[in-house]
């Protein structure tokens, strides 16, 4: 687990370091706002713990920044300045957490702990291919940031065929899949064949790459 530590007091900052690292988190540090931004845009990192009050850009200028191209990395904000507006603001502008200064190492790892954890949920309920992605928990899809409109069942042929990434799936599955127990009425028609035209120009046609492939007397396949 990869943690960017953005703290201007030099002692503090080692010393949380030395800590996280002895919980086995990878720490990296800068004690600058534009430099933490830069960072953040060259590097992955699993967590942010930002302090508001900066050199250069402040907390809430690198939270803005972040989150206006899109970067989701959680953050977590910290802060000597007690008042509640701060953690208002800077919660509203994208920030997942916020720890008011002198917090315990012990509060401190499991504020990490748990904004990685919740990363890894939301993480597990999207399928990617390329850049199409389907978010499992609002059954949203999207390409190259533009939402598709897609049915019901268009959706759930989708979402089967990248739940199998790579994998030919054959005809019979797919209906069986999507359509369940009304399949087998379905399986000389070519109700599977006008769903697969029509997912494609929404998924396939306006791009140059196309993700859905038919594998000739064999099936369907998601690239």
């Amino acid at each position: 687990m990869k943690v960017l530590l953005v703290e201007p007091d030099f002692a503090l900052c080692e010393s949380i370091t030395d800590r996280l690292t002895r919980d086995n988190f990878v720490v990296e540090t800068c004690n600058h706002g534009d430099q933490a931004l830069e960072m953040m845009q060259r590097f992955r990192y699993d967590v942010l713990v930002l302090d508001l009050l900066l050199p250069g850009k402040s907390g809430f200028e690198v939270v803005s920044a972040l989150r206006s191209i899109g970067n989701k990395t959680p953050i977590l904000m910290t802060s000597a300045r007690t008042c509640v507006e701060d953690r208002i603001r800077g919660l509203n502008l994208g920030a997942d957490d916020f720890l008011v200064k002198a917090f315990s190492f012990a509060e401190l790892i499991a504020r990490i702990k748990s904004l990685i954890r919740r990363k890894s949920s939301a993480a597990s309920n999207l399928l990617r291919s390329g850049d199409l992605v389907v978010n499992l928990s609002n059954m949203q899809v999207v390409r190259r940031g533009i939402p598709l409109a897609l049915t019901r069942k268009e959706a759930g042929i989708l979402i089967t065929l990248m739940r199998n990434k790579g994998k030919v799936i054959a005809r019979e599955d797919l209906l069986d899949a999507v359509w369940g127990g009304g399949a087998v009425d379905l399986r000389y028609s070519n109700t599977l064949d006008v769903h697969i035209r029509t997912l494609r120009q929404k998924v396939d046609r306006p791009y140059k790459k196309k993700l859905i492939r038919t594998v000739r007397g064999h099936g369907y396949c998601v690239d």
